[in-house]
């Protein structure tokens, strides 16, 4: 209920300011796992030509299971470049820090990763008619997230994707919009869905709600083994654009398997 109330009391102050004259202040930035997108999931959405988002993050994945509570912690640096208006690249490096229950085996230690992306818009929206933007991509292409400390293929490692993007609500006159977004995901263990909606409280703040069915963290309901794909996660928070600092973007947020576990991020995306 504390949270609820913060949250909205942010909403509020956000919207006192915009309440004369309604402008969007959203811009495309980069995902907390590279690559232009919400909270996990891409989109069909490019960063922008010679436009380069940088950002930072930490977000944490927690199962509570027969009494014991495990936590995989991830604290990210973030790049992603927009090559053409059709084309980015991403590169990331991150510590990824586990909390396993005393006596439970194998003890990881934390873990250092750098991944590499690139996405490819194949179909621009129409902003008058009904098809979405279409992006596909890849993430963590050199493969390097799969394996942990003795577990084996347990992280996505490399996650080929396609997605589609489509406002399909906006109107200028009150700077608001809703974004729906939806695709599938492949790699070595799974092919799974996700989706996800940017919806527009006041014109620089928005609610994220995002799905993804093969999370990219460990899956804890069946920890010790080999070849597991990610668990499914429901994640809900803002995403909030300071008027003062425009390309800022400020990220607060849950990631929830069971409990919900407070996440965040912040990003500025700038001109080359």
């Amino acid at each position: 209920m504390r949270t609820l109330i913060v949250l909205a009391a942010i909403s509020v102050a956000f919207s006192a300011p915009c309440s004369a004259a309604p402008v969007m202040h959203q811009v495309v930035t980069t995902s907390w796992h590279g690559l232009s997108g919400l909270y996990v999931i891409p989109t069909a959405r490019i960063v922008g030509p010679s436009k380069f988002a940088v950002g930072f993050n930490e977000s944490k994945h927690a199962e509570s299971i027969k009494g014991g509570r495990y936590v995989d912690r991830q604290i990210r640096g973030v790049g992603t470049y927009g090559i053409t208006d059709k084309i980015e690249i991403s590169a990331t490096y991150y510590n990824n820090m586990y909390v396993i229950p005393p006596n439970v085996t194998p003890m990881l230690s934390n873990h250092h990763f750098h991944t590499f992306g690139g996405k490819i818009q194949i179909l621009q929206e129409h902003p008058h008619y009904w098809y979405p933007a279409v992006a596909v991509g890849v993430r963590d292409i050199t493969n390097d997230t799969a394996d942990v400390g003795p577990l084996r293929s347990v992280n996505n490692g490399t996650k080929g994707f396609i997605v589609a993007s489509k406002k399909v609500l906006k109107d200028e006159r009150i700077g608001r919009f809703m974004d729906c977004h939806a695709g599938l995901t492949f790699d070595h263990n799974a092919s799974a869905g996700f989706a996800g909606i940017e919806l527009t409280l006041v014109p620089n703040a928005s609610l994220i709600i995002e799905g993804v069915w093969d999370a990219p963290y460990l899956n804890f309901r069946h920890f010790g083994e080999d070849d597991l794909h990610g668990r499914y996660l429901f994640n809900v928070g803002l995403r909030m654009y300071p008027e003062l600092v425009p390309g800022l973007v400020l990220d607060t947020g849950f990631v929830g398997d069971g409990e919900f576990e407070f996440s965040f991020g912040i990003s500025y995306v700038m001109t080359l």
